[in-house]
């Protein structure tokens, strides 16, 4: 099988507007870029976000949809040289998601799609009644996924009479989409903060046989240790294997130095590949990869999921090595990886007194350390967690179903799994300790509720409770979590600052003209004070529209509990019960407001804080009946708000996002009286305009000095311009001829 250019199938193909995550989903696009970098990837074509959209909306597929597989298969029958449902050489291929970001295991993959049972002549002449048996075997136990037949029957017409394979294919892409609205991809999707409105792309592509023979087998490569940092090749993989045998973590996969021993030629093409998509990512990468019959493909690639420890080691040396600021290194990581980098861990002293409890070891999937009470299944862990019980989730294997019992746990312990398995992937996503591959007999004889210790960072499991007080930093985690000290610091919800008016357009003309000139002041005398100047500008705008947007939002939430709402009733209770006020007479009046919302956040403080905008992100995501009300503007305007104050966004970050965000009605900054009189939405966005085609400081200066000399609108007078630390240092930088 050659490896060609892709077929990637879309409007204006090759356009820059469509090499986006939003429209190619990003394995789509990943996989473009792999073929331009010119690996062997398996031919395969990409749906794109949009069919996903408009199916969800009508139930039914858009016309475009059935020229893209048409097409797609078409072409990749001709890179091929093989038919989608021919006996003798048949084309079977797998159907993947493709989110624009990473959600790793959270929707559905069908492998060997395409299968009927005139191919299995095809098959025994390609690798022997052994691999058949296994593709048949693999094939049989994913069909039972499939549930959408209806939709495909429906949409297709005839679909009685198209061939079984061809209407297989329609069926794992209708699969495959609604897998993004499953259970599993909404939680993961609030857990972290990601909309649920651009739905997923679907990959197409050309099945190659980690299965085949002795000399076939699919793995999974780092291009630096994902729980160290260190440099260097790193994975595992598995002989006679297909993709989901490893990321599953049905199977305990082997070191990558096996297929070195099997296959050098291989191994040093593989480490080849990984030093260049490092380099072309940027950054530390994990790779996927299948070899067949000692050929070797890449099927994906892209930004590895470190532990945090990792993260840190990373960014501090990128910093040493010039290629990072030390604020850049600091925004590197979130808020959850800076809290775990903080966590304590079990003393050597404390460990060897406990030696003989030691009841199971394994591999260390995730480090960190932990002391909980044992769950055996997901619901049983929700159920301890729910009591208020630090939970150790433990599992024969974890699958995507088990994702709402590994997000309140604790730590995470299975028997089966290697680094690359889907329980090590999400643990090292949310900072969870993990160990996997556990070797024990004692422990799976335990029983739900017994108190265990979860020590991650060695891989050993002990039978009761071990204090939790050393702490486990290596020299550049401890210089990291100084720099968080120093350049990033807790967000704050000052409700005092609403005491004061504050205009919108002044903060504008600050913010990207400080940025602007601390850029430019790069080398002058100026530079530091410069620096100062932006710092100083960027913690002030983003303590205003924290609070702000808090606010808003707090303003917003009062409508959950009425008649515009038809979401989970659950939600609305956790909010009364958190931030309402038992004052009103009415559901509107105690569901929440802008003063009991206050009330509980100036008492308890950020915490209280994270906590509103995540339930109120829940809650706006949820169905909203009428346009005005809740809905989608409003979900990214708290899901930002929580960003920011969960420090998983940057506070710059966080005020350029905070200038372009609307609520359905309008623009944002019209929900308080403390925002000027005098700020003009007009005026904004005309500013928003200079900023991005200003290339300079002059530049920009000279678009504000000639606006008010106009006047900014007709309806408004001029707002003011610069406040006086950002005047004084334009001033002195003409006066050095910097600008």
């Amino acid at each position: 099988m050659a490896a060609t250019r892709q077929a990637v199938l879309l409007p204006n193909e090759g356009a820059p507007a469509t090499m986006t995550p939003e429209v190619r989903g990003g394995k789509g696009l990943h996989l473009a870029e792999l073929v331009n970098l010119g690996l062997p990837v398996p031919p395969f074509f990409t749906i794109p976000t949009g069919i996903s959209r408009a199916f969800n909306e009508h139930h039914a597929f858009p016309k475009r949809f059935w020229n893209h597989l048409d097409r797609g298969i078409e072409e990749l029958e001709r890179q091929t040289g093989r038919m989608l449902g021919d006996p003798l050489n048949p084309l079977l291929v797998s159907v993947r998601s493709g989110a624009p970001v990473s959600m790793p295991g959270m929707m559905d993959t069908f492998l060997n799609v395409g299968l009927t049972k005139d191919s299995r002549p095809g098959l025994i002449a390609m690798g022997g009644r052994r691999f058949a048996r296994d593709v048949f075997k693999r094939h049989r136990e994913q069909h039972r996924v499939y549930q959408h037949m209806n939709y495909a029957n429906t949409e297709a017409g005839n679909a009685e009479m198209l061939p079984g394979y061809h209407y297989e294919l329609i069926e794992a892409a209708v699969a495959v989409i609604y897998s993004w609205y499953s259970e599993r991809a909404i939680a993961y999707r609030k857990e972290n903060g990601i909309s649920g409105w651009v739905g997923t792309a679907v990959n197409v592509q050309a099945m190659v046989y980690g299965n085949l023979d002795d000399r076939s087998g699919t793995g999974v490569v780092f291009s630096s240790d994902p729980l160290t940092g260190e440099t260097g090749m790193v994975g595992e993989w598995l002989k006679r294997a297909q993709g989901e045998d490893i990321v599953s973590g049905s199977r305990t996969p082997q070191p990558i130095a096996d297929l070195k021993s099997l296959l050098p030629d291989v191994y040093d093409q593989l480490n080849g590949h990984v030093e260049t998509l490092a380099d072309s990512f940027g950054a530390p990468v994990d790779v996927e990869f299948t070899v067949e019959s000692g050929k070797l493909y890449i099927l994906q690639a892209r930004k590895a999921k470190l532990a945090p420890r990792a993260a840190a080691t990373i960014a501090v040396r990128r910093q040493w090595s010039g290629e990072l600021s030390h604020e850049q290194a600091v925004e590197s990581l979130s808020g959850r990886d800076v809290r775990t980098l903080r966590q304590l861990s079990f003393s050597d002293d404390a460990l060897a007194a406990n030696q003989r409890n030691l009841i199971g070891f394994g591999l260390s999937a995730s480090p960190g350390a932990t002391v909980g009470v044992l769950a055996r299944t997901s619901d049983g862990a929700k159920r301890l967690a729910e009591e208020g019980k630090k939970v150790v989730l433990y599992r024969p294997d974890t699958s995507p179903s088990d994702l709402p019992g590994m997000l309140v746990s604790s730590a995470i312990v299975t028997d089966a799994g290697g680094s690359t398995c889907h329980a090590a992937v999400v643990a090292r996503a949310h900072g969870i300790p993990a160990v996997v591959g556990v070797k024990s007999s004692q422990l799976s004889r335990l029983a739900s509720g017994d108190t265990v210790s979860v020590d991650a960072n060695s891989g050993n499991v002990y039978l009761g409770e071990i204090p939790l007080d050393c702490e486990v930093r290596t020299k550049e985690v401890n210089i990291f979590l100084k720099w968080v000290n120093r350049y990033n610091p807790v967000p704050e919800i000052d409700f005092s600052l609403l005491d004061q008016r504050f205009s919108v357009n002044q903060f504008a003309n600050d913010f990207y003209l400080a940025s602007m000139m601390e850029k430019e002041a790069f080398g002058s005398p100026l530079e530091p004070r410069a620096t100062m100047v932006r710092q100083g500008i960027v913690k002030e705008v983003a303590d205003v529209f924290a609070v702000y947007l808090t606010v808003a939002v707090a303003g917003e939430l009062r409508y959950s509990g009425g008649y515009h709402y038809d979401g989970s009733p659950r939600l609305v209770e956790r909010l009364i019960a958190r931030f309402g006020t038992s004052r009103g007479s009415t559901i509107l009046d105690r569901c929440c407001s802008q003063e009991s919302a206050r009330r509980v956040i100036e008492e308890e403080g950020l915490g209280a804080g994270i906590e509103f905008a995540s339930l109120a992100s829940s809650i706006f995501s949820e169905r909203w009946l009428g346009s005005n009300v809740g809905g989608r503007a409003w979900a990214e305007i708290a899901s930002t708000l929580h960003a920011y104050l969960n420090r998983e966004m940057s506070a710059e970050v966080f005020v350029d996002h905070v200038f372009d965000l609307q609520h359905n009605g309008g623009r944002l900054f019209d929900k308080h009286d403390a925002v000027s009189a005098r700020t003009d939405e007009r005026a904004l966005r005309i500013q928003l305009d200079w900023k991005k085609k200003a290339s300079s400081t002059a530049e920009l200066v000279k678009s504000l000095h000639d606006a008010l000399l106009g006047g900014w609108s007709r309806r408004t007078p001029r707002p003011e311009t610069l406040g006086y630390e950002v005047d004084a240092l334009f001033r002195d930088g003409v006066r050095l001829g910097i600008w």
